[in-house]
């Protein structure tokens, strides 16, 4: 097996971090409660940090998968299916 360089690594890191898990716990919580128009503004406004950090994470890893693939030089669904990753969104 090659060794990892430090880009490498990184980039595997970054691929490799869930998104934490209490924020999706809530944003799945506050979403539930949105289809039942239950959500105070309060938790509208909450909702939506959540929701933008969610994707801003999203974006980030699929940056680094596209930069690690590109690295590599092969396809990122070769890479992904390489790393075992299937891009489904939470359920």
């Amino acid at each position: 097996k090659q060794q990892l360089n430090a880009v490498e690594s990184e980039l595997i890191n970054i691929i490799n971090t869930g998104f934490d898990e209490k924020k999706w716990e809530r944003l799945k919580y506050l979403d539930w409660k949105l289809e039942f128009g239950a959500l105070s503004s309060k938790e509208e406004s909450e909702s939506l940090k959540l929701a933008e950090a969610y994707e801003q994470f999203s974006v980030e890893r699929l940056k680094a998968l596209s930069q690690l693939a590109l690295l590599r030089k092969i396809h990122i669904d070769t890479l992904m299916e390489q790393m075992g990753i299937n891009l489904k969104v939470h359920d």
